[in-house]
């Protein structure tokens, strides 16, 4: 289940529930587009959403990372109409998905949920502002291992079906810095990599090798939802 639908009361969660249509994400589905209507949000109930804007030379820059403990397009609410990025499915999952009329009815008329969506914009803001920060002073590898440990963070998953192409283009760096970089990981016991897919195998190690950026994002996360669930 995703985890911040189940730190929401239980009325807020049955408005909600009486709308939502579980649905299976499949790895590529792109569940809206740029300057796009926005027509479903997702609570995805665990693996990975990417975010990204697309620019004009076919290129996309990842702005956020979706999983269980998130929503997709949990900008609706601000009355944005057309989307402002593009939503890709990386690593597939079941996710529950409300039409967007709905989600913003229920959002308007309970307190309770509405506070705990401002919540997750406010995360979401901030995340941008460290990311920013994030990839003007940190090493790739340090960005690296920040991005793995969210990752296994949002989806709950040890073994994560993703390349190296496209964390190159997650972390911004060649494809080959990148297979330099695992390849470390890997000789330490960190990670163990194979073609298409990368395991986990010491997930603090890689938390410590992470950036500052991990620890305050996570720090961040504790005080704006100090009530939040364990595994669910």
């Amino acid at each position: 289940m995703n985890r911040l639908m189940a730190s929401l009361p239980a009325d807020a969660r049955e408005l909600l529930e009486k709308d939502l249509r579980v649905v299976r994400l499949k790895k590529g589905d792109v569940l809206y587009q740029n300057d796009q209507p926005v027509t479903h949000v997702f609570f995805p109930h665990g693996g990975l959403v990417s975010l990204v804007v697309p620019m004009q030379s076919g290129e996309t820059v990842e702005v956020s990372l979706i999983g269980r403990e998130g929503l997709v397009c949990s900008g609706v609410v601000l009355d944005i109409q057309d989307a402002i990025d593009q939503a890709t499915v990386e690593v597939g999952a079941a996710a529950s998905r409300i039409s967007t009329a709905s989600f913003i009815r229920a959002y308007r008329s309970h307190d309770k949920l509405r506070t705990i969506l401002n919540r997750h914009h406010a995360m979401f803001i901030a995340e941008g502002r460290q990311l920013t920060a994030c990839n003007a002073v940190h090493t790739a590898t340090a960005r690296l291992c920040r991005w793995l440990a969210n990752a296994q963070d949002q989806s709950g998953m040890d073994d994560l079906e993703i390349t190296q192409e496209f964390l190159a283009r997650m972390v911004g760096v060649a494809r080959s810095t990148i297979n330099q970089f695992c390849g470390v990981l890997h000789a330490e016991g960190i990670i163990d990599t194979g073609r298409g897919h990368i395991r986990i195998l010491q997930p603090e190690a890689l938390r410590s090798r992470a950036c500052e950026c991990y620890g305050i994002l996570r720090k961040h996360f504790a005080k704006l939802f100090p009530d939040w669930p364990g595994d669910v």
